[in-house]
C-alpha cells in the first residue's frame, strides 16, 4: 500500500497547489511508514512532482516513486493477484505498462489498485483506480494544472473530486487536453476496456443445482481470502499478520472461517470489534455488535479447535471501546478523510472504520475449556491487512429493501437493484473506508470483491440471492448455506445489520434522534 500525491503545475506562474500540497504530505506520510520519496521534473515549462509513501506488505521492498532509465514514472498503491506476479508487483506493473500499453495491461490486471503514471514518450500522465474502485484517488484538472491524492486537502482545492470507478483518465502534456477510457461491459470491438465479468443476470428461471453452487462458490471465496494472505510477510507465529474487522455478522464470520481453513497451525488472527459510547441510547459498550462478535467469535473457535485440537489458539477479540470525547476530538480528522462524502450516516460508518482499523482496544482469547479470558489491557494490533466483508450485500442480496424489492416488483426489478448496488460501490464506500482506514497504515482487503467472485456472482441465479421460499435465510442465501455447511449454524441465521447501529456510531447525542442519515453534516 502506499499514500500518492502528484501536482502538474507551470514551472514559471503561481503554483496553486503549493499550499494543499505542504498541508497533505504529512497524511500522505501516515498511509505509508516504511518510506517517502519524491521525484521532480520538467517537462518544457511545466514541472511534475511526485511524492509517494510506502507501506511494504510485499517483498522485495521497493520505494516509490519508480523512475526508470526511459524517464517513466510510477506511484502505485494496491496489490495485484495476477499469478504471472512472482517478485513486487509494482515492478511487475511498470514492465508491463512499458512492454504492453497502457490499457492492454489494465484490460489484463486482477487486484486492487490505484496508480499515477507518467509516459516519458508520450507525454501524458494516466491515472485511475481498479474497475471497481477499491483504492481512493481523487484529482483536480484546472487551468491546465493537475493535481491528483489519496487523500482529501485540508484547504480548498478547486474541482477537487474522486477519480470515477470504471474509468481510466491521461492527460496531454502537449495540447493539456484529459481524456476519459470507460470501462464496459460487452465485447463489441468499439469497447476500449471491457469489464472481466457481465453484468448482473435478471433470470432467476434458469436451472441451477444448489449443492454444486454452494460448492463452486465456496471454494471460490477460499481462493480469494487464500490471495489476500499469501503473500503478507510473516515476522513472528505467535503475532498476527491478518485482522478482520469483525462485527460478528455473516460475511465477516465466513472471511474468519476461510482464513482459518488457509492458516498454518499456531498462527494467529485478531476479531477487530468497535462499540462507541452512545449518549443518546446509553447501555455503555454491550452494543448489538459486541454481544454478536462474542457469540460469532465463540462459533468460530469452536470450529477451529474440532479441525487442530483443544489447545488451538486461532482467534483473539479486540475489544475497541470508544468514549464520547474521543469521538468527538477525532470527528473533524475523519470527517476531513471521509470527503467528498458529507452525510449524517457516512459519518457514522466512517468513525466505525476509522476506530477498528486503529486496531486498539481490550485484547481477549479463549483457555482451553473456551471461557474467554483477559489478555492485554491496552493492546494494539500488529497486523497491517483487514479484512472486509464489503461487496457481500451488493452481490448476494444481503439488505431488507432487496426482499422488499423482490416481493413488491419481481426479480427482474431486484437485479436491477442489484446492480445499482454494485455499481455504486466506488462512490458510496470503497474510497471513503480506504482513506478513514489507511491513515493507520494498515491496508484493507476484500475477498468478496475478487474479479473471480464477482464474474461468478453476476452469472448466479437470482434465487439463490433472495430467496423468499426461505424466511430465515431469504438474504444472502447462498452465503447462509455456505455457513451452514461449514458448522456455522448460528451464524448462518444472522440478519444484516447496519455497522452504525450494531457499533451505535449513528446519532450519538441526546437529541439526534430526528436527524436522518442522509442529512448533510452540519
Amino acid at each position: 500500500m502506499c499514500g500518492i500525491l502528484f501536482s502538474l503545475t507551470d514551472r514559471d506562474h503561481n503554483n496553486q497547489f503549493s499550499t494543499a500540497w505542504d498541508e497533505l504530505v504529512p497524511y500522505i506520510k501516515q498511509r505509508g511508514p516504511s518510506s517517502c520519496d519524491e521525484i521532480s521534473v520538467d517537462a518544457g515549462s511545466k514541472q511534475l512532482k511526485f511524492l509517494s509513501s510506502v507501506l511494504s506488505l510485499r517483498l522485495p521492498f521497493t520505494k516509490q516513486p519508480i523512475q526508470d532509465s526511459s524517464g517513466d514514472i510510477l506511484q502505485f498503491n494496491g496489490e495485484l493477484y495476477n499469478p504471472e506476479v512472482e517478485n513486487n508487483d509494482t515492478v511487475f506493473f511498470l514492465e508491463k505498462l512499458q512492454h504492453k500499453g497502457v490499457l492492454p495491461t489494465l484490460q489484463a490486471l486482477r487486484g486492487e489498485y490505484a496508480f499515477v503514471y507518467y509516459e516519458s514518450h508520450t507525454q501524458k500522465i494516466w491515472f485511475a483506480r481498479d474497475c471497481i474502485g477499491r483504492r481512493s484517488l481523487l484529482y483536480s484538472c484546472i487551468n491546465g494544472q493537475l493535481f491528483i491524492t489519496s487523500v482529501p486537502s485540508i484547504g480548498p482545492v478547486e474541482n477537487l473530486q474522486e477519480v470515477p470507478g470504471g474509468k481510466v483518465l491521461s492527460y496531454d502534456l502537449n495540447d493539456l487536453n484529459l481524456t476519459s477510457y470507460t470501462w464496459d461491459y460487452g465485447s463489441s470491438s468499439h469497447i476500449q476496456l471491457q469489464y472481466p465479468y457481465s453484468q448482473i443476470s435478471p433470470d432467476s428461471s434458469v436451472p441451477y443445482n444448489e449443492n454444486e453452487a454452494v460448492v463452486e462458490l465456496e471454494q471460490l471465496l477460499r481462493e480469494s481470502a487464500g490471495k489476500r494472505l499469501f503473500n503478507i510477510p510473516q515476522m513472528d507465529v505467535a503475532s498476527p499478520r491478518i485482522s478482520v474487522l469483525f462485527s460478528g455478522g455473516l460475511d465477516c464470520t465466513l472471511l474468519g472461517m476461510f482464513i482459518d481453513d488457509l492458516l498454518a497451525p499456531g498462527e494467529t488472527v485478531d476479531l477487530l470489534n468497535v462499540a462507541f459510547e452512545n449518549k443518546r441510547v446509553g447501555g455503555g459498550y454491550n452494543t448489538p455488535d459486541r454481544k454478536l462478535g462474542k457469540r460469532s467469535w465463540l462459533e468460530l473457535e469452536a470450529r477451529s479447535r474440532s479441525k487442530y485440537g483443544r489447545s488451538s489458539k486461532r482467534f483473539r477479540f479486540i475489544e475497541i471501546d470508544v468514549p464520547f470525547d474521543e469521538m468527538m476530538e477525532h470527528r473533524p480528522i475523519v470527517q476531513h478523510l471521509m470527503w467528498p462524502k458529507d452525510s449524517v450516516m457516512d459519518l457514522s460508518i466512517a468513525l466505525a472504520f476509522y476506530f477498528a482499523s486503529r486496531g486498539q482496544g481490550i485484547l481477549y482469547h479463549f483457555d482451553d475449556s473456551l471461557s474467554i479470558q483477559h489478555t492485554k489491557a491496552d493492546y494494539t494490533t500488529p497486523s497491517k491487512v483487514l479484512m472486509s466483508g464489503l461487496g457481500a450485500d451488493e452481490l448476494f442480496g444481503g439488505y431488507t429493501r432487496h426482499t422488499t424489492q423482490l416481493r413488491r416488483d419481481g426479480y427482474e426489478s431486484l437485479s436491477s437493484e442489484l446492480q445499482l448496488d454494485f455499481n455504486r460501490l466506488h462512490e458510496r464506500n470503497l474510497g471513503r473506508d480506504d482513506r478513514v482506514c489507511a491513515t493507520w497504515a494498515r491496508e484493507l482487503r476484500y475477498p468478496f470483491l475478487d474479479e473471480q467472485v464477482v464474474a461468478w456472482a453476476m452469472k448466479c441465479n437470482l434465487r439463490l440471492k433472495v430467496n423468499s421460499d426461505e424466511p430465515d435465510k431469504d438474504t444472502k442465501y447462498i452465503l447462509r448455506l455456505i455457513a451452514e455447511k461449514n458448522n456455522l449454524p448460528q451464524v448462518s441465521l444472522e440478519k444484516k445489520r447496519a455497522i452504525q447501529f450494531g457499533a451505535r456510531s449513528a446519532k450519538m447525542e441526546v437529541g439526534d434522534s430526528k436527524i436522518k442519515g442522509t442529512d448533510k453534516i452540519q
